[in-house]
C-alpha cells in the first residue's frame, strides 16, 4: 500500500499519509506491543547454529503454509509439518550465511512489505525445484525466480474495498490464524527478508563463460534423427504354434524356473473368486455415429454371429474383424477376469454364461460384442494345471525372445547390404499395435539419453551420432526394454556459427538461469551437510522430519483453504 501512495499520492499530503501508516505499525508492532501469546511454555524442535526454535515458530510456519485448516490427525498435516520445519532450517542456515557477507534487514523494512501486502515464508528448495519440474511451461529463468524468490512469496492480502490496507483485518488474521503477536509476526518477516537477500547473493556468484554458451550450443544445436523398428517379442509369442514335442523338452529343461514362478505367484492360483476366460469381437461403433452408423454396425454384428452359430471359427473371425487391437491379434482372447472388471453390461453377458456357451449380440459404450465363454474357474487352481498354464506362458516368451532377436538381425543384415526398411517390415497389420513397424524420430541432441517416440536409449544416441549419411546402418541390434531395436541415421544437422550468434543471448540467459538453480541448490545442501557434520544442526523431538518427508499432493489445497480463512 505504500508503493500505491507513493505512485498516486503526492507532495507533503503523501508524506502525511505514508507517516500515519508507519505510525500505525509502530504503534502495533513495536516495543509497546502487549505480546499477546506470551507465557506459553517453550519447547524446542530444532536448533541451527546456536539459534534455538521454538515450537511456537514451527506451529508459525506451518498455518502461514495452510496448515490451519488441518487437524493434527490429519495425514497432510504431517507432510505439511516436515515441509515447514525444513523450510525453518533452511532459513536459518542461510541467516548464519549473511551473518558472514554482512546482510541485515530491519523491522521497518519488514512492516512496509507488510503494508504492501507482501509476505514470505521460505520453502525447501528441493521442494520449490519440484513442484517447478511439474509445469510443462516452466522456463529456467521461471524456475530460477521461483527458487530465488518468487516460490517463497505468499499469496496473501489485506487490502479493502477501497484498495487500502487493513490493519485490524491482518491483525485479527495473524492473531486468530497465525496465533502469533504482531511483534513476532515482524520478526519473522524480518528474516524472511535477510533470507531473500542471502539466496540472491548466492545466486549472483553464479557465472557463465563463453566456452560454456559455445559448448551448450552445440550440444542443443548437433541434433540426429532416426529411422528403427522396434520388434516385441510378445508379438511373436503370441502367434506362436507350440511344438508339443518340443515344448515338452522345453519343461523338463527349466522345471526348476516353473516351479519358481508357481512358488512366487501361487496366489494367483489359490482362493480365486469365480474367474471367466472369455473371447470376444467388438464392432465399434463411433460416439458420433448417427442412427444410420449403428444400424450397420449392428447388421455387422448380426452377421459375424450368425457366421459363429453355423460353425466358423471364432477365433479366425475375431483376428479378422474384431475392432479391438488389444484382443484381436490373439483371436479374441480376453484371459481370465473376476466379476467387476469388465463394463457392466459386457460383465453380465459374460458371466451369465457356462463354459463353451456363446452371448447373443451385447450393446456398450464401445459398440456391440459377441462372447464366447471359454473356461470357467474358482477357488484354487490344480497344481499341475497351474504350472502348465505358467510353463506355456514363459516357452512363448522364451521363444517370442528368441524370434524377436533372430528377426532383429536379420533386418540388420540386409540394411547393411542396401535394403530400406520399409522394405523388410513390410505393411504392419492396423490391428496389431505390437506389430513391427518403420518409425522415425524427431531429432535429438547428444546431450539427451532419450529418443522421441522411442523413450530412454543412451547407447542408441551415442551410436546415432557416430553415424554419418555414407554409413548410416547401426552396426549392432540395441535392447530397449524388453525389445530388440535396429536402426539406421536418417539426418543429421550439424550446429552453424551463423546459428549460434542469432541464439547467443538467449543461450546465455537460459544457461545463467539453470546455472543459478544448480549453484543455489547445492549451495544450500553444502550449508545443511556442514551444520550436520559439525554437529551446529540438533534437532530434539523432532528427527523424523530430515527424514525423508512424505509426499505432500494436498499441499496446495490445505494452502487455498488457509487462504480463504485470512481474506
Amino acid at each position: 500500500m505504500l508503493e500505491f501512495f507513493r505512485r498516486n499520492v503526492g507532495g507533503f499530503f503523501g508524506i502525511f499519509i505514508v507517516g500515519l501508516l508507519a505510525a500505525a505499525f509502530a504503534f502495533s508492532f513495536g516495543a509497546q506491543s502487549e505480546g499477546w501469546g506470551k507465557g506459553q511454555t517453550t519447547q524446542l524442535v530444532a536448533s541451527v547454529d546456536g539459534k534455538e526454535i521454538p515450537e511456537a515458530t514451527l506451529k508459525y510456519a506451518f498455518r502461514m503454509m495452510g496448515g490451519r485448516s488441518l487437524t493434527e490427525e490429519d495425514p497432510q498435516a504431517v507432510s505439511l509439518r516436515h515441509l515447514a520445519l525444513e523450510g525453518i532450517i533452511e532459513r536459518e542456515l542461510l541467516m548464519s550465511l549473511a551473518e558472514e557477507f554482512g546482510i541485515t534487514a530491519s523491522a521497518d523494512e519488514a512492516e512496509h512489505n507488510i503494508a504492501d501486502n507482501k509476505f514470505y515464508l521460505t520453502r525447501p528448495i528441493k521442494d520449490v525445484i519440484k513442484r517447478m519440474e511439474s509445469s510443462p511451461f516452466a522456463t529456467p529463468e521461471m524456475v530460477a525466480q521461483m527458487v530465488i524468490s518468487q516460490g517463497h512469496e505468499l499469496q496473501q492480502s489485506f487490502e479493502d474495498e477501497k484498495g487500502e490496507f487493513d490493519l485490524d483485518g491482518f491483525r485479527k488474521f495473524i492473531r486468530n490464524y497465525i496465533q502469533v503477536t504482531e511483534e513476532n509476526f515482524v520478526e519473522q518477516q524480518r528474516r524472511e527478508l535477510v533470507a531473500m537477500r542471502t539466496r540472491q547473493l548466492l545466486a549472483s556468484m553464479a557465472s557463465v563463460s563463453p566456452s560454456e554458451i559455445e559448448q551448450a550450443y552445440k550440444r542443443g544445436n548437433d541434433t540426429a534423427s532416426i529411422e528403427f523398428v522396434r520388434l516385441a517379442p510378445s508379438h511373436f509369442a503370441k502367434d506362436l504354434e507350440v511344438d508339443q514335442e518340443a515344448f515338452d523338452g522345453w519343461v523338463q529343461e527349466n522345471q526348476g524356473e516353473i516351479d519358481t514362478y508357481y512358488e512366487t505367484n501361487k496366489f494367483k492360483y489359490t482362493g480365486l473368486e469365480k474367474q471367466v476366460r472369455a473371447r470376444h469381437i467388438l464392432v465399434k461403433v463411433d460416439t458420433d455415429a448417427g442412427d444410420d452408423g449403428k444400424a450397420a454396425a449392428r447388421a455387422k454384428a448380426e452377421d459375424l454371429l450368425g457366421q459363429v452359430k453355423t460353425g466358423a471359427d471364432f477365433a479366425a473371425l475375431a483376428k479378422e474383424h474384431s475392432d479391438d487391437p488389444g484382443s484381436a491379434v490373439k483371436g479374441g482372447d480376453l484371459g481370465f477376469n473376476p466379476k467387476g472388471r469388465m463394463v457392466p453390461a459386457f460383465d453380465d453377458a459374460m458371466f451369465a454364461l457356462e463354459s463353451g456357451q456363446l452371448s447373443d449380440i451385447v450393446e456398450t459404450d464401445y459398440g456391440f460384442h459377441i462372447i464366447k465363454v471359454e473356461e470357467i474357474r474358482e477357488g484354487d487352481v490344480p497344481v499341475e494345471e497351474a504350472k502348465k498354464e505358467i510353463a506355456e506362458k514363459l516357452y512363448r516368451e522364451a521363444k517370442g525372445r528368441k524370434l524377436a532377436q533372430k528377426t532383429a538381425k536379420e533386418y540388420l543384415t540386409a540394411l547393411k547390404g542396401g535394403a530400406e526398411l520399409s522394405s523388410l517390415v513390410g505393411e504392419a497389420d492396423a490391428k496389431d499395435f505390437l506389430a513391427p513397424k518403420v518409425r522415425s524420430s524427431r531429432p535429438f541432441s547428444s546431450a539427451t539419453q532419450t529418443i522421441p517416440g522411442l523413450g530412454k536409449a543412451p547407447e542408441i544416441v551415442e551410436a546415432a551420432f557416430e553415424l554419418t549419411e555414407d554409413n548410416s546402418a547401426a552396426e549392432k541390434v540395441y535392447e530397449v526394454g524388453d525389445d530388440f531395436v535396429v536402426f539406421r541415421l536418417k539426418e543429421r544437422q550439424k550446429p552453424s556459427e551463423e546459428d549460434f550468434e542469432e541464439k547467443r543471448g538467449e543461450i546465455a540467459e537460459n544457461l545463467l538461469a539453470l546455472k543459478r538453480i544448480t549453484w543455489l541448490s547445492e549451495k544450500i545442501s553444502e550449508l545443511e551437510n556442514s551444520a550436520e557434520e559439525a554437529g551446529r544442526l540438533d534437532l530434539p523431538g523432532a528427527q523424523s522430519a530430515r527424514e525423508d518427508r512424505p509426499d505432500a499432493p494436498a499441499q496446495q489445497e490445505a494452502e487455498q483453504a488457509g487462504d480463504e480463512d485470512g481474506e
